[in-house]
């Protein structure tokens, strides 16, 4: 078969580059026809989609679109407070781990940031110093994670301010995950009996598990910390509703993808267009509804979940994505820019 001929487009321009997810930075104008960028390092993403838009003369508006791999160190942090009988601590670890990588902690923690304990640490999975507490009160919890391979390294960030008393709840990912999903805050709850059963268990597990090598003690550290990690999972805590096998905490030591089985927003902040990952809550053959509502909780948009959601219309602004498949309900938080 003879090649079809291809009409050669007119020039293109005068378009405009942008980024679905902010995991590149521009050098120099995002116009013209050509750019440069580089790797954002302050970023959880390792991809993106870069797309130029243009408006040929005579045509319709045209944007064409690349997936890129920007070749960073890509990882999200959780958090968990652990209350105990009496005394608390904070657990930090990242998913997921880079084989080969190594990792360094910085953690500021107490009940306000103006008195906070110091703790460092050069692994993976770590678990602070305990501090004392009499009853549940708000805490400050700040944290900086460098993690540095042959490719280089990467600095992530977070704070978590519960000075309102605000217990995680699963209604509301709001209070327990950043905009961008880069971080997660949990909760676990001890009584005393609690505390001694929960160092019972992972003493057994840590029985079970092998190193290859009695002498390394990085392999040693890091599997008793993510041992001790997988051994909160019973404790978590979440105000409106009794978690029973959450997997929440098992199965982000693996894949940061399924940390929490409900449905993402995404990219969050958004300026054009919205995409929705759904939990496997809903059957993705039968029909979804969704509602978009401002912060004054009016109705401004309503539809099918077919693919993509325009949200060009909306001003810049807080909304929240109510998706809905006859009982099931969950609202999704996101960001217009």
């Amino acid at each position: 078969m003879a090649p079809l001929p291809i009409r050669q487009l007119p020039s293109t321009s005068g378009g405009t580059w942008s980024t679905d997810n902010g995991a590149l930075n521009f050098v120099g104008s995002t116009s013209g026809s050509s750019v440069s960028v580089q790797a954002n390092p302050n970023t959880p993403h390792m991809s993106t989609v870069l797309s130029y838009s243009y408006a040929p003369a005579g045509c319709p508006p045209v944007t064409v679109s690349k997936a890129i791999n920007t070749g960073t160190i890509g990882a999200n942090v959780f958090a968990s407070r652990n209350l105990g009988w009496l005394k608390e601590d904070f657990s930090l670890w990242p998913t997921p781990v880079v084989a080969g990588a190594t990792y360094s902690w910085k953690v500021w923690y107490g009940f306000s940031s103006s008195n906070l304990n110091y703790y460092t640490e050069t692994a993976p999975y770590i678990t602070t110093p305990k501090m004392w507490h009499f009853g549940i009160l708000p805490y400050y919890l700040k944290w900086e994670l460098t993690i540095s391979t042959s490719c280089g390294s990467k600095t992530l960030t977070g704070t978590k301010n519960n000075m309102s008393y605000m217990a995680p709840l699963i209604a509301k990912p709001e209070t327990f995950m950043e905009t961008d999903s880069s971080t997660y805050y949990f909760e676990t709850r001890f009584t005393e009996a609690d505390s001694a059963e929960y160092e019972k268990t992972v003493r057994n597990m840590i029985a079970h598990k092998f190193v290859e090598d009695p002498e390394d003690m990085t392999a040693i550290n890091e599997m008793i910390g993510k041992v001790r990690m997988e051994a909160l999972e019973p404790y978590l805590f979440f105000e409106d509703q009794e978690i029973t096998d959450p997997g929440i905490i098992s199965s982000s030591l693996s894949k940061s993808d399924d940390c929490l089985n409900i449905s993402k927003a995404f990219p969050n902040p958004a300026t054009q267009n919205i995409r929705i990952g759904l939990s496997d809550k809903f059957d993705k053959n039968k029909q979804i509804k969704y509602k978009i509502y401002n912060t004054l909780g009016q109705l401004t948009h309503t539809g099918s979940v077919k693919s993509d959601i325009d949200i060009r219309s909306l001003a810049t602004g807080n909304y929240v994505l109510e998706i809905n498949q006859n009982r099931q309900t969950e609202r999704l938080k996101f960001v217009k820019e």
